[in-house]
Parts: C-alpha cells; structure tokens; sequence
C-alpha cells in the first residue's frame, strides 16, 4: 500500500509538472482591482508559471500571488513582484536554488512560527 501511495504521487507531481505548459507568444501581464493575472490567449496561467526567466505563481483565479506561498507542503517566497526568490534569506529563512525553504520550522496549514501567512 505504501509503495502504491509513493507511485500515486509520483503521477501526480509528474502529471502537474508536465501541465505547465510554455507561455505562448501572444500572452502579456493584465491588472484589475484584484491584482495581476498572465493572460495566455483566452486564459489565464494557474500554479506555477515560468514568465521570462522567471517562476511565478497564480491561485486558482489566475492571480499573482506575493509574500509566503504554501505548495504542497513546500513553503516559497514571492517577491514583491510576483517573481520567486531562491539562494537568498527571507524572514530568516534561506532559500534554496529551486525557491523552497530549507530548514526546521513550526508551522501548521496556515502559519509559520505564529506568523500568519493568508
């Protein structure tokens, strides 16, 4: 049952890997009152998104998200910008080449060391 999970989630983070899909030509920044989305034709990016060098990412409304993001358990850091910081300390916390927090921390669903990160 075990080794049936592991293979379960490795479908599934290769599958979520492979729906990232590269950005089209024709796609470019917009804004509203709610923030920043990528519009990519007649959608919008989701999740992870690799922008002109750049990784970034869009909740499920397509919108740019700043500040601590909680991905599956891994914890990242967007800049002010929307771009994800790495191989850099944010809050104390270092970064590694990939942009996830390396290092011990308590945290729960939606806290890091009593921080909210909503």
């Amino acid at each position: 049952m075990k080794k049936f999970k592991m293979l379960i989630g490795s479908f599934i983070t290769s599958v979520t890997l492979l729906a990232v899909v590269p950005v089209a030509a024709h796609a470019e920044w917009k804004q509203s009152d709610n923030g920043w989305w990528y519009s990519q034709g007649n959608s919008y990016a989701t999740s992870w998104a690799k922008i002109d060098g750049q990784w970034y990412y869009f909740n499920s409304n397509g919108y740019m998200m700043t500040g601590w993001v909680n991905d599956g358990g891994t914890w990242y850091y967007l800049n002010g910008d929307g771009s994800m910081a790495h191989d850099t300390t944010i809050d104390g916390y270092y970064l590694n080449s990939n942009g996830s927090m390396k290092g011990s921390m308590n945290m729960d669903d939606n806290n890091m060391d009593g921080m909210n990160m909503n």
